[in-house]
This record gives structure tokens, sequence and C-alpha cells, in this order.
């Protein structure tokens, strides 16, 4: 008897790539995770090719359809959305985070500098003859200059590591390289246009690069809020802002609030995380509601709340300006359902109400409100939501670079409802330094029955 073909997804990608993924598959994930779609064999080289493939065997799908989880999530009921998150996905990806250890004076900086826009974009060039040599600012690890530096500083890089290579633009993205002691630290640099990027090798260490700074962190952060909720760049780095038809309302500005997260120094878990745990890397069987996880490309130890705050940005950016859209409600609505997902978490029993919600946005509410009840469980310290909301501020803020955010075709714009949803985690994080609330326990909760 002949058995059909189990169903598979062959990923293509830059062979440096897809050979990273597959040795962080065999060290993170093989033989650990049984909600793991099966890697056989290893990378597939392409005849004439820089690529490569690697193919993920859902094993244990057997013959059902499968879709990803965001596709799914536009179709099912608040209840089957709730059992494949609650009752699924988060009893699958468990067994990563259970061992986890607590790390002290954990850096931010090194574990969330990449979800933001590089920290120099910088331009290969000679600087002009009557510029002094005392004026060129060098950039090497452990010297790396204390003074700010703007757009048209000229800058000497040196001892930095290759990251990334982008062949077609022409770019070549460096960091510091792995401290040999202490702790990790991350300083991103992209470099643009470079002759032959193809030159380039990852983990190579650079000699010398001589450019001029074209784009700081800020600017760049600056340009995709602008963008995002058309102001003016002096209005997009205010301290506070007001939504837009909400003019009692005041929010921290999340911008502002970046580089002192990223300094900051705290106490987290530690566990394997998936690292990149978006709803197109988790595929739904339709018949079995079952999941299975692809793309460990990004599998590492890691402050254990990456993959939930990972997941709620791609509910926040990719089905939240759905439902508001389909309920007429404007992007700062967030606001307000962030409030009362906050009241939730620090409410003991059932969800609120659905009366108290939009139709259109009660699936969503549950699925958030799922994703903080697993959250609860890994925070550092129980109770403290200042961890997750420092979190969720870096992902949000960083969602704004993100081109294909831009390629939504609906209102409101999903990186308008990311800034708004950044500046909500703020506020909250400053009422909890500041009023120090004593959350209840929400681990009896359950999916209401009118759903």
């Amino acid at each position: 008897k002949q058995v059909p073909e189990l169903p598979a997804v062959v990923k293509i990608a830059p062979a440096y790539l897809v050979e990273r993924e597959y040795q962080v598959y065999q060290e993170h994930i093989r033989n650990k995770l049984s909600g793991a779609a099966e890697i056989r064999g290893g990378p597939v080289l392409l005849p004439d090719s820089d690529q490569a493939g690697l193919c993920y065997h859902l094993v244990g799908s057997g013959v059902f359809e499968i879709e990803s989880l965001n596709s799914f999530c536009r179709h099912a009921s608040v209840r089957e959305v709730w059992h494949v998150l609650e009752k699924r996905l988060f009893k699958r990806i468990a067994p990563l985070w259970r061992f986890n250890y607590t790390s002290a004076q954990f850096s931010f900086q090194a574990s969330y500098d990449h979800l933001l826009p590089v920290n120099l974009l910088i331009e290969p060039t000679s600087p002009p003859t009557d510029v002094p040599s005392r004026v060129l600012k060098v950039l090497e690890p452990g010297a790396l200059t204390d003074a700010p530096l703007e757009p048209g500083d000229y800058v000497r890089v040196r001892g930095f590591v290759v990251t990334e290579v982008d062949v077609d633009g022409a770019a070549v993205t460096l960091n510091l390289p792995p401290p040999s002691d202490g702790l990790p630290a991350s300083y991103r640099l992209r470099v643009r246009p470079v002759d032959s990027p193809a030159a380039y090798r990852i983990n190579q260490v650079v000699d010398a690069i001589t450019g001029v700074v074209t784009a700081t962190r800020t600017d760049l952060l600056r340009s995709y809020a602008c963008q995002a909720l058309g102001c003016s760049p002096e209005a997009v780095m205010a301290r506070t802002l007001t939504p837009p038809g909400s003019p009692a309302i005041t929010l921290p500005n999340p911008l502002v609030a970046v580089p002192d997260i990223l300094s900051e120094p705290h106490h987290v878990r530690i566990a394997t995380v998936h690292g990149d745990l978006n709803m197109e890397n988790v595929l739904v069987a339709l018949d079995t509601r079952d999941v299975r996880l692809i793309d460990f490309a990004m599998a590492r130890q890691d402050h254990v709340l990456h993959d939930l705050l990972r997941l709620e940005t791609g509910v926040a950016t990719w089905l939240l300006p759905q439902a508001l859209a389909e309920a007429h409600l404007p992007a700062e609505t967030i606001h307000r359902l962030y409030e009362q997902l906050h009241q939730t978490v620090h409410q003991p029993g059932r969800f609120p109400s659905f009366d108290q919600l939009h139709p259109a946005l009660r699936k969503v509410f549950v699925m958030l409100a799922t994703i903080r009840k697993t959250a609860r469980e890994y925070l550092v310290a129980p109770d403290d939501w200042g961890e997750y909301y420092r979190g969720l501020t870096l992902y949000l803020s960083g969602a704004l670079k993100f081109k294909n955010l831009d390629e939504v075709p609906q209102a409101p714009v999903p990186k308008r409802v990311a800034f708004w949803g950044a500046a909500s985690a703020q506020q909250l994080l400053h009422c909890l330094l500041y009023t120090s609330p004593s959350p209840r326990d929400l681990s009896t909760s359950r999916m209401p029955s009118s759903a």
C-alpha cells in the first residue's frame, strides 16, 4: 500500500543562514521539543547559487490540511483560537522555557538591540583633505567614542565583525565581537554602499573602514515614527505625546525611553527560546487543531519572555489593525485596550465581560490575555510586570522599521498601532513604578463561556 508523502515546508535562503539554522536546530531544538517540525538531512546547496534549502517535515500532521496561525486566527472562532494558544501552542513549547535560571545584571542592550534600527548608518568615503585627522573618530571594540555621533561625522571602524551581508542592497552589517569575558554587548553599524559585498563573510573581522555617518538610531526611529504618525520630527521626539482625539490623555514617548531601557541591567530568567515566534512560524492542523513550529534560525539561550513578546507584537501589528478597521476605530484605541488588558491581568478569576469590548476586538483581546497569562509564569519576580512592559516597549518600537508593515492594505496603519502600543506600555510601566499595585492571581482564568 502506497503511503502519501507527509507535508513539508522548504526554506530557501542564503547558504550561510541555512547552515546556521541547521546548526542551531541541532544544538537547541532536536530531541528537545515535541512540537517542532523535524529537519531531516541537512542543508542542500542549490547549483550555481549562493542559496541553500532546508526541509521541515511535519511529522504527526499526517494528511490533515495545515495553515499558519496568522491565517487560522482570521477565520476561527474566539474559543478555537484560545484553545490553540492555551492548550496546544503553549503546551508544545513549554519544555523549552521550563528549564530556566535567573541571571543577575542581565543586559537588555545585548539581548534586544537587534530588534531596533542599527546604531549608525555609514557611507564609505575618505574624509576631505581639509578635515584634520583628530576629527576622524575611531570606533573599535572597547574604545567606542563617548561623544554622541551625528550625521556628517567622519569615522574609522575597525575590529568589528560581519553579522549580515546584503548583496542586493550592497550593504554589510557589523557588530561588536563576542567578549571573551564579561557581559555581552551590541553596537550595530550598517555600511552602504560597499564595493563587492559578496567578498565579505559572516564573522569576518573588519580591519578598517572609513566613512561618514549618514544617520543615527535616533534619526531612524524619528523618521519611522514621523511616517507612521504623520507629524513633524520635533513633535515625535517630545518627552510626552497626546494621542489624536484624546486631549485628556498624555503618554510617555517610547522612543525617548529606549536608551534607558537598553542601558539598565535587570534580573531575568534565561531559557532556550524559539527566537522568532511569529504567527507564520506556527502551523495549525485544521482537523486536529494541533500545532507545529518551524524556522529555528534564531533559537538560543536568552530572556525567556522573548517568544511571548514576539507573539504579542505580531497580534498587535497584524491582527489588531484589521480588527480596528472592522470596528471603525482609530489606532490609538490600543491604549484603552492595553489598559483593560492590564486590569484583567490584575483581577482574579475570569476575563472581563465581553460587553465591555467591541465585538471586533474580542478575539484579539483573548489572544493577548492568554499570552499575558502565560508570561506571568516566567516573570523573574511574581507579578512584576515592569519586566514585560520594558521588553514590549522595545519590540513595538522596533516594529517601526519593518517595511512589510507598510504593505498592509488596511487602516489604521499597523505602525501607528505599534507606536501607541509602545507608549501605552511605557505608561503602564510608570504606573507600576510609582504606585506598586498588588496584582492578584490569574492562574484560574478561563475562556468565557459566551465565546
